[in-house]
């Protein structure tokens, strides 16, 4: 579940005309890094992998709008970043993915 969650993002990134190419690219390449890092603690936890696919996913919705609410951004980007607290110590690659999606989509929010 929280595999197709990303790979729906991925297609959603993929089409989206508000983005720059080096944006698309950039982001697209951190969804694929995350969608390991999910499948991987989906093995483990689904729950916390399928909120963590579900707040990137608002997050990353939120950011590509044309015309973006930032208070709205500034929210799921909240709720993305606490669905990942205490997984420094167990999921340090998923962590500092997340850590990077957060700061592109805030960049893309302004």
């Amino acid at each position: 579940m929280a595999e197709d969650k990303i790979q729906n993002l991925i297609a959603k990134v993929e089409a989206n005309p508000n983005l720059s190419d080096e944006h698309r690219k950039e982001l697209l390449e951190l969804l694929e890094e995350m969608k390991k890092e999910i499948n991987n603690l989906a093995k483990i936890d689904s729950d916390r992998a399928s909120s963590i696919a579900s707040f990137t996913e608002i997050s990353t919705n939120e950011s590509m709008r044309e015309e973006t609410k930032k208070d709205v951004l500034d929210i799921s980007l909240k709720g993305l970043n606490t669905s990942i607290e205490d997984f420094e110590v167990e999921h340090p690659q998923l962590v500092s993915i997340v850590n990077r999606i957060s700061i592109m989509l805030s960049n893309l929010g302004i």
